[in-house]
């Protein structure tokens, strides 16, 4: 029994501690980040609720069916004068009772002539939240995919800049270590030092970018700010795209230029529609069924069937607009806004398509200049490397001073950065080609 209480107690105390440990962080894919992007999104999970209202609407079809209600009523009638005049008023009030219970059914279908436009409207409406949902979904998903592999990059940024301050430090000490031995002087010491001292706040700054990467990464996620996230992958070396002609040709079938086509077609069924609400009649069949009955509720022996009466009518009405005929009318004034609307919606798609394909001639022409850029700075590098190679050995044989020698390695280090920043704008402006073209 005792043996059971210290292990109960042991294992207590293990998760007691286990409570206090840090949590291992959340390790998240490109995939896995927008599984849980999709499903936290407000803004999207808003479009899934629209769309499904659409889809109900779109499917309802209640402007097809006639219109039917239902009447019923009860009434009490009597003499206002004879009432008054009898001296057994309260009495005379009793007895001379007369009620009377209507009932009425009434149908009407209603053939307006822009109704058979509605169902075209409504899937137009359907159309465009769907697209609307692709469109958001591939914005927040390019969004997404962009601070991703910033922050891998940024985790490459910082584990370069620590590995300068490492070698920056060791250089430190092996200056001091010459100084104390009286091989070195004091300004190369000193030079030593500011070296390594340059490299602290570019780390610190690096750190604290990638934090602010990780706090709009948790942001975009809507997580928990306090959650600790790592990332797993590697960034982007290239992604394929088409030639810059078929670009042209893809980018003409772009999102944006889809929904524009649709509001138009929306608009021009507006229109006709109306045209034909404010000049064509409006045909409307109607069946109505009335029925009372008069009896005397406390004395249900006095009904008789002669008191039921009931009614039953068939009727057509034919309703003309004729405001619409007149000049100036506000129908004629709301189809000329919704004509002017549809020629400026068509100017405005021509508008964006020349837009888009400026965007991708502008994107090509910048990702050739990224890439033109990287292998000149792959060639620096290359010659920098060279040149600190035989300022070592200068300087080893008392030939070149340490700060002429730290000049040529902080210029490395330099194109190295500068090298890590032009991948990034490649990586970036290749990304945005993609999403452009709707690519994966």
């Amino acid at each position: 029994m005792k043996t059971t209480n210290r292990k109960l107690l042991l294992l207590t105390l293990i998760f007691s501690m286990a409570s206090f440990l840090p949590a291992d962080p959340l390790i998240l894919s490109l995939e896995e980040a927008w599984n849980i992007m999709e499903i936290n999104n407000s803004d999207l999970n808003k479009l899934y609720l629209q769309w499904g209202a659409a889809l109900r609407k779109s499917g309802s079809r209640e402007y097809l069916r006639p219109s039917i209600s239902a009447e019923a009523g009860i009434s009490r009638s009597s003499g206002l004068i004879s009432l008054l005049t009898n001296e057994d008023t309260v009495t005379n009030f009793d007895e001379k009772k007369n009620w009377t219970v209507s009932g009425a059914l009434k149908l009407s279908w209603s053939l307006a002539p822009g109704v058979s436009l509605e169902a075209k409207s409504r899937a137009i409406d359907e159309e465009l939240l769907r697209l609307q949902i692709e469109e958001k979904t591939r914005s927040l998903k390019y969004s997404l995919t962009v601070l991703y592999y910033q922050i891998l990059a940024g985790e490459e940024q910082i584990a370069l800049q620590e590995e300068n301050l490492r070698l920056t430090t060791s250089r430190v000490e092996q200056a001091e270590e010459k100084y104390n031995q009286g091989l070195l002087s004091e300004l190369d010491l000193l030079s030593a030092r500011l070296s390594a001292a340059r490299d602290v706040p570019k780390l610190q700054k690096a750190k604290a970018d990638q934090e602010k990467r990780y706090l709009t990464f948790k942001s975009y996620l809507e997580m928990d700010r306090s959650t600790e996230v790592a990332l797993t992958g590697r960034t982007i070396d290239s992604i394929e795209l088409p030639d810059l002609e078929t670009a042209l040709m893809d980018v003409r079938s772009h999102i944006d230029l889809k929904l524009l086509v649709l509001q138009i077609e929306k608009a021009k069924i507006s229109l006709e529609k109306s045209g034909k609400t404010s000049f064509v009649p409006t045909l409307t069949p109607s069946l109505n069924w009335n029925n009372n009955i008069s009896t005397d509720f406390y004395d249900a022996g006095e009904f008789e069937p002669d008191l039921f009466k009931d009614t039953i009518s068939l009727g057509l009405t034919l309703k003309i607009p004729l405001d619409s005929y007149l000049p100036g009318s506000s129908e004629r004034l709301a189809m000329q806004s919704l004509e002017e609307a549809i020629e400026i919606a068509e100017i405005n798609r021509e508008k964006s398509a020349r837009s888009l394909e400026d965007k991708v001639r502008t994107l090509y022409l910048d990702m050739e200049l990224s890439r033109s850029n990287v292998e000149l700075q792959k060639l620096s590098i290359s010659l920098l490397e060279q040149t600190v190679a035989k300022n070592e050995q200068l300087y080893e044989n008392g030939r070149l001073s340490l700060a002429d020698l730290e000049d040529s390695r902080m210029d490395l280090k330099a194109a190295v950065l500068t090298l890590e920043d032009e991948k990034r704008n490649l990586t970036n402006l290749t990304i945005e080609a993609a999403y452009l073209l709707n690519l994966n």
